[in-house]
């Protein structure tokens, strides 16, 4: 394990609590720079770019969020926002270049197109108003927007322990309002808690789903398989009970491309990887029937997350503890280790534009009512090697300077030196 100091940091002040569901990065204006959304108990969903001394964009008076995530309709970013009530709120941001376009265009209705989402909002000292809502049912904890067959879906983990899965579809009203129509497709119940849920591109017009449950509980589907009989999903399922020391043990899932190098054209480029809450870290096959990969570290892990951090043209791990360590995690299992100096109850990782450019970051919410975003990595090779290893990289260059040496007695002391008589 090596440790290492990152001092490039931005933070921003925040005043509520945040889920780890409630925090996401995407491109929310269509500038090619990602974005920063955050969900709070408070009711305040909040925006952040770059590195303002404070936020971009906010709205009031959402209730309880308990999750944010953004799917991309007509190449438009819609940001939907839950919370615990079973409300919806759907938001829709015009680009900088129709900000720039419209800045002084009359707002009238006959000048909307219904091939276009609604303009929002002019200026950046407005609040951002909703474009959208609606009351679905209540405890949702995971959202995510996925595409089957050219189908937008909007899928909902509880924590009644259900799962359900809405078509949705979206239009622009004339007076710069969504219209928007979900269609329950789906619905059934799971044995155990749903901690996270995470999909997997299956290709271009599909996608399958993992739920992760205590204590290492995997579940992996189609939801868009039906079985002929009684249509409910054909459900994969995997107890995975010897990765987590506890039972209850809250598990994290994701699925991760291009994290082994050299994949050969017969294998998969999709692996899945976990957390638990105890420690444990954990790699699978592409079918969940193989654990490839798992080490143990001795703290409260959350919020596994992946990404090229080194930089070097495959993804790694990255992961956070409660007390504010992070580590990075390679395929062979070389870990770098980060300490950032508070406890942290939220983070992330992923692509963001501190300047002008997406790069990567991390990203925490602290106990202290902060949000610290860690970027410029710059982090070089993770192979670490110890002095034995080195030796023996080096063994002809080291016999060759040995025999120079004149002294026998100094060559002696060099023997000693590195075979050390137990």
């Amino acid at each position: 394990m090596r440790f290492v100091s990152l001092a490039n940091t931005v933070q921003y002040d925040i005043h509520g609590n945040v889920l780890q569901q409630a925090i996401c990065l995407a491109d929310v204006d269509a500038n090619k720079s990602n974005e920063l959304v955050v969900g709070t108990f408070q009711g305040e969903l909040l925006i952040f770019k770059g590195a303002r001394k404070t936020f971009w964009k906010k709205a009031s008076g959402l209730g309880f969020i308990v999750a944010v995530t953004v799917g991309i309709f007509q190449e438009r970013a819609i940001i939907f926002v839950a919370n615990a009530e079973g409300m919806l709120y759907l938001f829709a941001l015009k680009s900088t270049l129709e900000r720039r376009r419209h800045a002084s265009a009359d707002q009238h209705a006959s000048e909307h197109s219904y091939n276009h989402l609604p303009i929002l909002p002019a200026s950046p000292e407005e609040e951002l108003k909703v474009s959208y809502s609606q009351q679905l049912i209540c405890n949702p904890k995971v959202i995510l927007v996925e595409e089957y067959d050219g189908e937008k879906q909007l899928i909902i983990g509880y924590y009644d322990q259900t799962l359900r899965i809405f078509s949705c579809t979206i239009h622009e009203e004339s007076d710069a309002r969504l219209s928007v129509r979900f269609i329950l497709k789906l619905a059934f119940n799971v044995a155990g808690q749903i901690h996270t849920i995470t999909s997997n591109r299956l290709n271009k017009n599909a996608y399958e789903l993992v739920i992760s449950q205590s204590g290492g509980n995997l579940i992996r589907f189609n939801p868009n398989e039906m079985v002929s009989t009684d249509q409910i999903p054909a459900i994969g399922r995997l107890l995975s009970t010897d990765i987590s020391k506890h039972e209850n043990a809250i598990t994290e899932a994701i699925s991760l491309e291009n994290f082994f190098p050299n994949i050969t054209q017969t294998d998969s480029n999709t692996v899945y990887a976990t957390c638990t809450s105890d420690g444990s870290i954990n790699i699978f096959s592409n079918n969940l029937e193989k654990q490839t990969r798992s080490i143990q570290l001795n703290n409260v892990l959350f919020g596994l997350q992946k990404g090229d951090f080194m930089n070097d043209g495959t993804n790694q791990l990255a992961v956070s503890s409660w007390d504010g360590d992070t580590f990075i995690i390679d395929h062979r299992f070389d870990i770098i280790r980060f300490k950032l100096d508070e406890k942290v109850r939220c983070f992330t990782a992923g692509l963001y534009a501190v300047e002008s450019m997406n790069t990567y970051c991390f990203i925490y919410v602290t106990f202290n009512d902060k949000i610290v975003i860690v970027h410029n990595l710059e982090l070089s090779s993770m192979k670490i090697n110890n002095l034995a290893t080195m030796i023996m990289m080096r063994e002809n260059k080291l016999k060759e300077t040995l025999s120079h040496l004149s002294s026998d007695q100094m060559k002696q002391q060099i023997v000693e030196l590195l075979h050390t008589p137990y």
